[in-house]
């Protein structure tokens, strides 16, 4: 969410077409009691439930190929649960954390932890244009990234400096 006196929220600006993207870095664990293959996305046992396999036997090879054999890269029906974990899917549940410094909106440092460790190949250089406290330098520095940091008022710069400073001694940020 943007807005005033909000801080803006992450995203992920590239400049290659295909661009990095490691699901495993930030799969979460199942919840539940279910078995690993009782998670599977397959059938059903209610009346309205789609009891046939996807894309259905006879359907012309040029008609499945754009949804069938794209959900199946490796050519395998993908209806298992992964035994890393689950997607975290695009909404992530995050929460707050209170920071007593002079900046009014700094964000928790697991939104940058998560995004770097998903975006960003190990050993690769994090941009944030509105760097503010710093928090993504540090989120980007505790995954052994580099990082490029651009903020406009220089209170915030200073707070930045001293937060990164900090961490390098050995403090907490």
């Amino acid at each position: 969410m943007t807005g005033p006196g909000l801080a803006p929220e992450p995203c992920q600006l590239v400049k290659q077409r295909f661009y990095w993207f490691d699901l495993d870095a930030i799969r979460e664990q199942y919840t539940g009691d279910r078995s690993l293959s009782r998670r599977a996305r397959r059938g059903g046992i209610k009346a309205n439930a789609i009891q046939t396999t996807w894309p259905p036997t006879g359907m012309p090879e040029s008609a499945g190929a754009s949804h069938g054999t794209a959900s199946r890269p490796n050519g395998r029906a993908t209806d298992a649960a992964n035994p890393d974990g689950r997607n975290p899917g695009d909404v992530w549940t995050i929460s707050t954390r209170p920071y007593r410094g002079a900046h009014f909106a700094p964000f928790p440092i697991d939104i940058p932890l998560r995004a770097i460790a998903a975006g960003c190949r190990p050993g690769g250089t994090v941009l944030d244009p509105l760097s503010g406290a710093a928090t993504t330098a540090l989120a980007a520095r505790q995954l052994d990234r580099q990082f490029i940091g651009i903020e406009l008022n220089a209170d915030y710069c200073k707070l930045a400096v001293a937060r990164i400073r900090e961490a390098s001694a050995g403090g907490i940020g």
